[in-house]
């Protein structure tokens, strides 16, 4: 069974048109040596400017991890985050650019991925 990274926009802004766009190569899984599976997928912040923060939510059975990782060298702060059996989430503050967003589960599953923006 292969797992999908699936985006649905919750947006808390309704001010700004911030958005987040799947880039192609979105969703893949593999297995690890120590029977675990990671799904990793990547999206980009479009924005007119930069949001104050992005919550990133993954919902699944058996989630041990998320990483929420920019991809670009320099600076970038998280804020809180939470890991549950069934969903995991990470804050990024002031997101812009690409992001790889990275979970590992127990078992091959589908991944919801949600987010939100705040300002």
């Amino acid at each position: 069974m292969t797992g999908r990274a699936r985006f649905v926009q919750q947006s808390l802004s309704h001010s700004a048109p911030h958005q987040t766009e799947p880039v192609p190569s979105n969703g893949d899984q593999k297995i690890n040596p120590d029977g675990t599976y990671t799904t990793s997928a990547l999206f980009e912040v479009v924005a007119p400017y930069t949001p104050g923060s992005l919550r990133v939510e993954a919902w699944a059975p058996g989630i041990i991890s998320l990483e929420v990782a920019p991809q670009r060298t320099g600076v970038s702060m998280e804020g809180n985050g939470d890991i549950r059996e069934d969903h995991a989430s990470k804050t990024v503050m002031s997101p812009f650019g690409k992001y790889a967003i990275i979970v590992q589960t127990r078992t091959a599953v589908n991944i919801d991925i949600r987010y939100a923006f705040d300002q």
